[in-house]
């Protein structure tokens, strides 16, 4: 083989294994500088407001100022299973291959193609991947043959019949050898004992992958060859982590919580919608899957007349509650500097005159772990640890003199806060 040939190989492998090893390298920071929290706007179905969006991507630019290193969007699309598939580096590497294999030079054609099929299987939930993996199972048997590996040839196409009984080679595109193996190991597949495979997602729009094909939405009864099978659920694009089940004789029932799925929402921001009632469960499912140390949940609410802007902190690997902040908004949303200072507090435990004036609160967390079985122990917030109950509200009082505003700078000569257009102290 010549260097350059050599080199373009090595260059096709990395196409395809870069795509691969992508996510690895992208959590394989040094550790003083991996991303230890998320920013999470929440909200009630159908989606999060466009107000807590904004507050959201604010706290996080905040958060950041205030030394938190949080993780990016592409990393939480990554994480959660959200991430648009990308065929283009793995369909340039296939045409690749083919050309490799009719050079001549199987050995490498077939080290391409395993990378390939690698590489397509982690794509696996997508609509589009598995006619692709098929296409490059074909080729790989066929490579197999050439190299007179008639085991590994029978294996990889025992394998892709296990996947999808239906699948035939184009006469046109596979000599007759090919043909007879194909039709032999498919009349053994035919004549195995079946087991019964019944999966169930809780949810009407769950679509059913097994080994990468649609096989059913909501719910699907299978029957199958005995063997191992992939199974990935997807609801609303976020395709779940994949399981395994091992089929033998008689039937097999595998649930799949879909609702954690159901709740994300890929909008300017990941987002959690769901009903308040089983929200937190649903929140530290995802700090779980996010692998952070602290989640910020964001949220809207009211009590009485007023409106508040929370932010709730998420032990990521305990899911118990660690910190609460609220914050007073006004008609026109929170007062000037008070995501800043609603950051500090959260994140440095930083005093704030919006603390003073009541604009700001610290709430006691739940005792309890929202996870069953975790212990959470708060730990105390350096500089400005939350009293032991939640303070009552210091209503904002108004100058001797009043003075209308617009921003704080029209604030300056009496003092205090301008707040719903009144500087108050």
């Amino acid at each position: 083989m010549s260097r350059d040939r050599g080199l373009l190989l090595r260059t096709v492998t990395w196409a395809v294994l870069g795509f691969a090893a992508w996510a690895p390298v992208a959590l394989a920071a040094p550790e003083s500088k991996a991303p230890s929290a998320a920013v999470v706007p929440v909200g009630e179905p159908p989606a999060v407001g466009a107000d807590v969006l904004r507050w959201s991507l604010e706290l996080q630019d905040a958060l950041q100022v205030n030394g938190q290193r949080l993780l990016g969007e592409p990393a939480k699309l990554r994480l959660l299973g959200l991430e648009s598939a990308s065929y283009g580096d793995l369909d340039a590497a296939y045409a690749k291959a083919r050309a490799i294999a009719s050079a001549g030079e199987y050995a490498d054609a077939e080290r391409e193609l395993r990378a390939i099929v690698e590489g397509l299987e982690r794509l696996f939930g997508h609509a589009d991947a598995f006619p692709r993996w098929s296409r490059a199972m074909l080729q790989l048997a066929r490579v197999e043959q050439i190299l007179s590996r008639p085991e590994e040839t029978r294996r990889v196409v025992d394998r892709l019949l296990h996947a999808d009984p239906l699948v035939s080679p184009d006469p046109d595109l596979f000599p007759p050898s090919f043909l007879s193996v194909f039709d032999q190991v498919r009349e053994e597949v035919r004549r195995q004992p079946r087991a019964k495979l019944v999966v169930s997602t809780g949810t009407a729009g769950g679509a059913i992958f097994l080994e990468g094909r649609e096989v059913g939405a909501g719910t699907a009864t299978l029957s199958l060859p005995p063997g191992p099978y992939r199974i990935r659920v997807v609801v609303d694009e976020v395709r779940l982590p994949e399981r395994t089940v091992t089929l033998q004789r008689g039937e097999e029932r595998l649930h799949v919580d879909a609702s954690f799925a159901a709740a994300l929402k890929r909008q300017p921001m990941v987002a959690l919608v769901a009903a308040e009632a089983g929200r937190f469960r649903l929140a530290a499912e995802l700090g779980a899957a996010l692998g952070v140390e602290r989640l910020y949940l964001v949220t809207e609410s009211r009590s009485g007349a007023e409106r508040y802007l929370v932010v709730e902190v998420l032990g990521g690997a305990s899911g118990c509650t660690l910190d609460v902040a609220r914050l007073r908004l006004a008609s026109s949303g929170p007062p000037p500097g008070g995501i800043a200072a609603l950051a500090a507090v959260l994140a440095k435990g930083e005093s704030s005159p919006l603390l003073e004036l009541g604009l700001l609160q610290r709430v006691q967390p739940p005792a309890s772990p929202w996870r069953e079985g975790s212990a959470c122990k708060r730990p105390a917030s350096p500089g400005n640890p939350p009293p032991s109950a939640p303070p009552p509200a210091k209503a904002p009082t108004r100058p001797s003199k009043l003075v209308r505003c617009e921003s704080q700078f029209d604030c300056a000569e009496v003092g205090g806060t301008c707040f719903e257009g009144v500087c108050r102290r």
